[in-house]
């Protein structure tokens, strides 16, 4: 849990955050999801994961089209973590082709990247 003290007021938005971002991948199977979460954070790879249920994707695959239920696991972290995270999702993952996607975080609350950066690091 988060303390008050890692939040802001409402108008201390803005920071530059060019060392943040989120990885994300989808899983099948919500046990995978919650596996490779769980090593991210022990391991000190990333700050924090978040596991959306519920969501359908549609894909072309090996000459078919289909839709999949699947988890999509967000992976909070900073840049140079990148490596090592996508690492233990290709190991743990049980898809032949996991997409495993970097995205760059601009801007974001200073308390939260603050957050983010400390606990990111090993």
């Amino acid at each position: 849990t988060r303390r008050s003290s890692d939040l802001e007021s409402p108008g201390s938005f803005g920071a530059s955050v060019s060392d943040i971002c989120i990885i994300l991948t989808t899983c099948a199977e919500k046990g995978v999801a919650k596996a490779i979460a769980k090593r991210v954070v022990d391991q000190s790879l990333a700050a924090s994961t978040t596991i959306i249920s519920d969501t359908n994707t549609y894909y072309a695959y090996e000459g078919t089209k289909r839709w999949d239920e699947e988890y999509i696991l967000l992976i909070f972290t900073i840049v140079e973590q990148y490596v090592p995270v996508a690492e233990v999702i290709k190991e743990m993952h049980t898809y032949e082709i996991p997409e495993i996607f970097m995205v760059k975080i601009d801007q974001g609350s200073e308390a939260s990247m603050r957050w983010l950066r400390r606990m990111g690091r090993p």
